[in-house]
């Protein structure tokens, strides 16, 4: 294929057409961002299991998926600009390739270091493709496809997210953790095959590459990177009870001062944080960040929930998260259609709204409840989620004067959508262990021994159990043993309560911001009819 020039200032403008062939290798890049972001959930999912086959406790064991958020998150900074100075189709394919071997070695790693060391190359690698994602769709998708574009950009943020637990379940129970890397690893060569046959070539452009911003680069990375891992391990070591999250955090707080100090005097910076003086992206900025957290609503407190309370193994929460995954593959393709008609506004605020009900509908949660009872919240949030991202992008984009705005605007959505997940994580998983720490001691509170209600519990729950006890005595012993596990439950039943209503009144305020929105012209982004 030819090569296609690159101008010195930056990127060319959208083609008014897209070939087939450049068409594969734009949905193949699509699919590297979707690998990313189900590389980084089954991780998750699948942590107790890869822990005990190295052999790793709890504690260190955390840092596995720890060193491939790091790397994940402190790579985006460098991508878009690697991707002008040497053609997004070579570092797509390098870095895909790249994913793919250190997938292969992980479940061959003899012990916790090099399993990190792995997780961390595996994490730089996979980094370069969600931020590419939207680059492509600048640089190669005609303007009136890109609402479609970004339909599919959203998949990688909700469809991904709630299938992972399906996926991991499946592997685990099927086959064995191992297959977590080695089907990621084939997901990653389908990536490098359809990018390296269907994207056109691009020369290297080297004046680009001399006139990056790399002090912005460097500050920005190693900032998000400190904070990211201060961030995820923060709830584990007990925030600033810690010095080693101490010092991440203001080493990391400190380096993203000296970035945005040095991107607001930079005549060619990074991101150009100055965009953010128009009212639409500042909310598109901030929805994106509240939905990031919100995303957590299905994606890691109903699992926790549910695995926790309800003794779940990893592919019943998958048959769960299921129904909200599969309406997802439909409505990125609806969405554009509906925006032909509706102010973006108001999709936004029916997103928003949707979101936030499905919210404050988990609220009533009593240990009773499982799968079932959750489906009619999640069904609502499957809906939502696509309509809020597709919604956001393209409110984001209105502001949109010139490729370079493009590209800042591009960094800028990768930025808060990757760290507004470790955001997301940290908060929500923070709320849900200080609010069992508190209802545990109001139940306490209430729980007296010698109180007639908790003499009979108790009495209760020792004839449960002894006919398997030697004696009264270990009886009566093992019945405090269940009460104290039913305080337990309850406290964290109570406390995912409270983790959904949190989440549902930061959704309702972000809502009412969008009063402040202007309006939006989206029909140069949609095919006109024929």
């Amino acid at each position: 294929m030819s090569d296609v020039a690159v101008p010195a200032g930056g990127m060319p403008p959208a083609p008014e057409t897209i070939t087939a062939r450049a068409a594969v290798g734009v949905l193949s890049v699509m699919l590297g961002a979707a690998m990313s972001t189900l590389s980084t959930r089954l991780a998750s999912f699948g942590l107790a299991d890869i822990q005990g086959a190295i052999g790793a406790g709890f504690d260190e064991g955390s840092w596995i998926t720890t060193a491939y958020t790091v790397g994940d998150i402190a790579i985006i900074p460098f991508a878009s600009w690697i991707g002008l100075s040497f053609s997004v189709r070579r570092l797509v394919v390098i870095s895909a390739g790249c994913f793919v071997i250190f997938s292969l070695l992980c479940p061959l790693a003899p012990d916790l270091p090099s399993l990190l060391a792995l997780q961390f190359a595996r994490g730089l690698s996979a980094g370069t493709l969600i931020p590419v994602t939207l680059f492509i769709m600048i640089r190669w998708l005609p303007l009136r496809w890109r609402l479609y574009g970004f339909g599919l950009y959203s998949l990688s943020s909700t469809f991904t997210s709630n299938i992972s637990a399906t996926f991991e379940g499946w592997i685990t129970e099927a086959l064995s953790w191992r297959f977590i890397f080695w089907m990621a690893a084939a997901v990653g060569a389908m990536v490098v095959a359809g990018t390296a046959w269907g994207l056109p070539r691009e020369p290297s452009n080297r004046e680009v590459l001399r006139n990056g911003d790399w002090f912005g680069m460097a500050t920005c990375a190693l900032g998000l990177g400190f904070l990211s891992a201060a961030l995820d391990q923060g709830n584990r070591l007990d925030w600033l009870g810690s010095g080693l999250i101490n010092g991440l955090l203001l080493a990391g707080a400190g380096l993203m001062v000296v970035f945005v100090v040095h991107e607001l005097r930079h005549p060619a910076p990074l991101i150009d944080l100055r965009l953010l003086r128009h009212i639409n992206l500042a909310l598109g900025m901030v929805t994106m960040l509240a939905f990031r957290i919100a995303l957590l609503a299905s994606a890691y407190v109903l699992p926790q929930y549910l695995t926790r309370i309800q003794g779940y193994r990893p592919q019943d929460v998958g048959e769960v998260l299921f129904w909200v995954a599969l309406p997802q593959l439909l409505l990125p393709f609806v969405i554009p259609t509906i925006l032909r008609f509706v102010d973006v506004r108001l999709l936004l605020a029916l997103g928003f709204g949707l979101l936030t009900a499905s919210c404050f509908m988990s609220v009533e949660i009593t240990h009773d409840w499982a799968g079932p009872e959750f489906l009619p919240a999640e069904f609502i949030q499957a809906v939502a989620q696509p309509i809020i991202v597709v919604s956001v992008i393209t409110l984001g984009f209105s502001v949109v004067k010139s490729p370079a705005d493009g590209l800042s605007l591009a960094r800028l959505v990768n930025l808060v959508r990757s760290f507004g997940g470790t955001v997301g994580i940290a908060v929500v998983g923070t709320l849900i262990t200080v609010r069992e720490h508190v209802h545990a001691n109001l139940i306490n509170l209430n729980v007296d021994i010698g109180d007639w209600m908790t003499d009979q519990r108790t009495a209760a729950l020792s004839n449960a159990v002894a006919g398997r006890s030697v004696g009264d005595e270990q009886a009566t012993l093992r019945g405090y043993a269940l009460l104290a596990r039913v305080i337990q439950r309850e406290a964290f039943v109570l406390a995912y309560a409270d983790a959904f209503a949190v989440i549902g009144a930061v959704l309702l305020v972000v809502l009412l911001l969008y009063v402040l929105a202007r309006p939006v012209d989206v029909s140069v982004h949609i095919p006109k009819r024929a």
